[in-house]
C-alpha cells in the first residue's frame, strides 16, 4: 500500500507545475531500479528511458538519475550491469541530453535554465542554507510522526530489507537539495505543507512508511506463529496508512486542520486563485490595446 502527501501534489500539478509527473517518474524509476538490482530481470533500457524523461522534465532530476543508476551499479556490479539493453539505454540518454543541451544553447544561448539565475546566481550560499534549513524544519515539524516512523523503521529493518535504501536515499537527497537551493519561491506565501522540491518525493516516504508497517506486521505474525491472510493485521495496516495520510495533509493533529479540511473539500478557494483572477483581468484589458490576432501570454 502506498500513499502520499495528496494535497500538495494535487495543488502543484493542477497549478501547471511538473510535480505530479516528477512523482510518477520517480516511483517508476525506483521500481525499475529495484527490480533490476534484486532480480534476474533486466530493465536497464527502460530505466534509462525514464531517466531521460526525468532529466528533460527538470534538470535537477539529474540527482534522481545518478542515485538510481549508482544503486543498480552497487547492487549488481559493473560487469553484470553492462548488458546490451543497459548500454542501449545509456546511448539514448546521452543522445537526448546532448541534443537538449545543443537546443538550449542555440535557442537560449545558455545551458542553464533561467530559474538558476533567479534562485541561485549571486545569492550567498549561507543565505540559501539558512532559509532552506528553516523551510525544511517547518516541513519536518508538520510531518514529524510519519518521518519518525519511516526513518526509525528504515534504520531498524534495512538489513532485512535492503530495498528500503534507495527510496530513503532519494527522499533525503531531495530534502538536502531543497536546503541547498534555499527552499521554494513560494514557501513564505502559500500554506502548502510540502514545497515542489519535496512534494514529489512524498510517495517514496510512504513506501518506507508502509514497508516499516509491513515488517512490524510480519514480526507480529511470527510471534503469534500464524501464517496466511491476517484480516486484523491488514486492517491495522490500512488504518495506520489512513492516519498518516491525514497527518501529512494537515487534516489531523494540526492547528490549521479546519482550514485544511475546507481547502481539500473546496469550500475555501485554493491559494493564489484570486491573484490569477487579477492577472486574467489585466490580460483582457491589455488585449484591447493590441492588434487583432496578437498573442498575449503570462507566466501565471
Amino acid at each position: 500500500m502506498c500513499s502520499s502527501d495528496l494535497y500538495p501534489l494535487a495543488y502543484w500539478a493542477l497549478m501547471g507545475m511538473e510535480t505530479g509527473l516528477q512523482a510518477l517518474l520517480a516511483v517508476v524509476a525506483v521500481q525499475l531500479a529495484l527490480t533490476t538490482a534484486h532480480s534476474d530481470r533486466d530493465h536497464g533500457f527502460a530505466l534509462w528511458i525514464i531517466c531521460a524523461a526525468a532529466f528533460l522534465l527538470r534538470m535537477d532530476m539529474l540527482l534522481l538519475v545518478g542515485a538510481v543508476q549508482l544503486y543498480v551499479l552497487w547492487q549488481r556490479g559493473f560487469r553484470r550491469l553492462l548488458s546490451p539493453g543497459w548500454l542501449a539505454g545509456l546511448a539514448v540518454f546521452c543522445g537526448m541530453t546532448i541534443a537538449y543541451g545543443v537546443f538550449r544553447w542555440v535557442y537560449y544561448h545558455d545551458l542553464l535554465p533561467n530559474t538558476y539565475y533567479l534562485k541561485l546566481f549571486g545569492v550567498p550560499l549561507a543565505v540559501r542554507l539558512l532559509r532552506g534549513t528553516a523551510v525544511l524544519a517547518e516541513f519536518a515539524r508538520d510531518h514529524l510522526l510519519v518521518l519518525l516512523t519511516a526513518g526509525l523503521g528504515t534504520l531498524a529493518f534495512v538489513r532485512r530489507n535492503r530495498r528500503m535504501i534507495l527510496p530513503a536515499a532519494l527522499f533525503v537527497l531531495y530534502c538536502a537539495y531543497s536546503v541547498y537551493v534555499g527552499g521554494d519561491a513560494w514557501d513564505d506565501d502559500l500554506p502548502i505543507r510540502a514545497n515542489r522540491f519535496i512534494a514529489f518525493g512524498m510517495p517514496l516516504l510512504f513506501v518506507l512508511f508502509n514497508a516499516t508497517l509491513n515488517e512490524v506486521l510480519a514480526a507480529w505474525r511470527r510471534r503469534r506463529e500464524t501464517a496466511g491472510d491476517d484480516p486484523l493485521g491488514r486492517c491495522a495496516l490500512a488504518a495506520a496508512t489512513i492516519a498518516a495520510l491525514l497527518i501529512v495533509d494537515g487534516l489531523w493533529l494540526s492547528e490549521k486542520s479546519n482550514d485544511n479540511w475546507r481547502e481539500v473539500a473546496l469550500v475555501n478557494r485554493p491559494p493564489m486563485t484570486l491573484r490569477h483572477q487579477r492577472v486574467v483581468a489585466q490580460l483582457l484589458a491589455f488585449q484591447r490595446f493590441v492588434r487583432p490576432g496578437a498573442v498575449v501570454a503570462t507566466a501565471w
